[in-house]
């Protein structure tokens, strides 16, 4: 956006530009008038201008005192001078002052127009220039980050990087990172980011780790690190949905991969307690915790034994993990995802009545949407109340339906299942029990069994023990093609590449 400010003490003149002159296809956004050098001065302090168009002679201050004023805080503003004075001292203080033109009175508007034309030109050319130094200095900031924050510590590049960015070497330093919860646009988080420390005027490093967390490195010295505290705060306050995550402090560059990795840490602990704007590190930090390999074990036996027991064993789960530190999100959210997925295999039903377990992909996305970890185990927790009503046949169905669903993920695994034998296996006619069977599970039975065998495949081909042709057999298939066949429709992919996948 280019903004222009106009000034004049002949009101019918600045009227008479305005109106005529096409400022848009000029490529100027933005015009302020002003009635004379004193306004002019006011207006450009907080208008921030990036052409001036200006009498020379005008009361309370003239045209070139207002420039001079202007220039000595804002180098880069563009200055046309208008005059009806052909004056030498006026000539000579335009060339001073780097004037793009000076245009006499009374006004000839393409001249007006040809030096506004040249003033954008020049606009358009820094700020491409400037693009093109700050995209080197964005490059090799991140790459001064990257091998500070890493384990390949390069000291001859670190060195000549240093240098380059005039990077102090032998002060201290801290990680910090800032995440956005509600995905706050990444460029608009670094912008802000900068200009806090900026204000504070601290050296440091930027980059951006991916699409909602922004890294900072800080240096500074000891009678700067009182600034610390303030920068964090303030960072912390950019925007109500981001968080900061601060890393221990290094005394030297080598160890600024160690304050990385706690900076990691206090961002992963967010995902437990979101109550907090600033998250750092304590002594826990050395009792890094594993999900133990037991819980999957408890799941599954509720599942198949017990399952009205799961929401308040899933209760007691949700306290011992928010009590402990440390674990990682995804570690938390793949012990979900496999959850969920036991669940389907155990009760194939739930597949074909809720959205979330249309594929195991679906399920990944949608448990990735979740941010905090009290609204991922929510998410959960609505799941076992899904199974718990799967389990005591209270989702509604009929006891006739519910008896066939059981009859299917029995028998899933010969090829003859299909209508016909359920049909006289429960004394119906093969249009009448299709026509039950959709209408209060909106599914065909031929689509529900086809579900089953496919989900149970599925699970088969996690195991890796069979081979495709083998697992076909086990789920119906007679013909292992035709089961690749029907694989695809139903998750985009061969058997193989699935299990490659995996």
């Amino acid at each position: 956006m280019i903004k222009l400010l106009l000034a004049d003490d002949e009101e019918y003149t600045r009227e008479g530009l305005v109106e005529e002159i096409e400022w848009e296809k000029l490529g100027i956004d933005e015009i302020m008038q002003a009635k004379n050098g004193a306004e002019a001065l006011s207006i450009a302090g907080w208008y921030r201008p990036d052409i001036i168009l200006t009498d020379i002679k005008m009361p309370k201050m003239d045209g070139i005192e207002f420039a001079k004023e202007l220039v000595s805080g804002n180098q880069n503003v563009k200055i046309i001078f208008m005059s009806g004075f052909m004056e030498v001292e006026y000539l000579k203080s335009a060339i001073k002052l780097s004037a793009i033109d000076y245009i006499e009175k009374p006004i000839d508007l393409k001249a007006v127009e040809n030096a506004l034309e040249k003033a954008v030109n020049e606009i358009h050319e820094k700020k491409a220039q400037t693009d093109i130094l700050n995209n080197q200095k964005n490059y090799e900031q991140k790459q001064l980050s990257t091998v500070l924050t890493s384990k390949l510590y390069d000291s001859e590049i670190i060195n000549r990087l240093c240098e380059k960015l005039s990077f102090p070497r032998f002060v201290k330093y801290r990680c910090v990172m800032l995440e956005s919860r509600e995905k706050t646009d990444i460029n608009v988080l670094k912008e802000k980011a900068e200009a806090v420390i900026l204000r504070r005027k601290l050296k440091y490093l930027v980059s951006e780790l991916d699409m909602e967390t922004v890294q900072l490195i800080l240096s500074y010295d000891d009678k700067n690190r009182y600034l610390v505290s303030g920068i964090l705060s303030e960072l912390a306050g950019i925007s109500e949905d981001v968080i900061v995550a601060v890393g221990m402090e290094s005394d030297n560059l080598g160890n600024i991969y160690g304050s990385r990795q706690t900076a990691e840490l206090a961002l992963g602990s967010s995902f437990f307690d979101s109550s907090k704007k600033i998250y750092s590190v304590d002594e826990y930090i050395f009792n890094k915790k594993t999900i133990e390999p037991q819980l999957y074990g408890d799941y599954l036996l509720l599942i198949k034994e017990n399952p009205k027991e799961l929401g308040s064993w899933a209760k007691e789960l949700k306290l011992e993990i928010k009590s402990q530190k440390y674990y990682r999100k995804e570690q938390i959210r793949l012990m979900v995802c496999s959850f969920l997925m036991s669940m389907i295999k155990e009760y194939p039903g739930m597949y074909l009545k809720d959205s979330d377990f249309a594929s195991e992909e679906t399920m990944i996305a949608r448990i990735n949407q979740f941010n905090t970890f009290d609204r991922l185990w929510d998410f959960f927790e609505e799941k076992i109340v899904q199974l718990q009503k799967e389990a005591e046949g209270t989702s509604g169905y009929s006891k006739l339906v519910a008896d066939i669903i059981d009859y299917i993920e029995k028998g899933y695994g010969r090829p003859e299942l299909g209508v016909a034998e359920l049909a006289a296996r429960f004394r119906l006619t093969p249009s009448y029990i299709n026509v039950l069977f959709k209408d209060e599970t909106g599914s065909t039975i031929k689509k529900y069994i086809s579900g089953v065998r496919i989900e149970n495949a599925k699970q088969m081909i996690r195991q890796d023990y069979d081979r495709i042709a083998e697992i076909a057999e086990k789920c119906g298939y007679a013909n292992a093609n035709y089961f690749a066949k029907v694989f695809r429709e139903e998750t985009g992919m061969t058997p193989l590449e699935y299990r490659k996948m995996l």
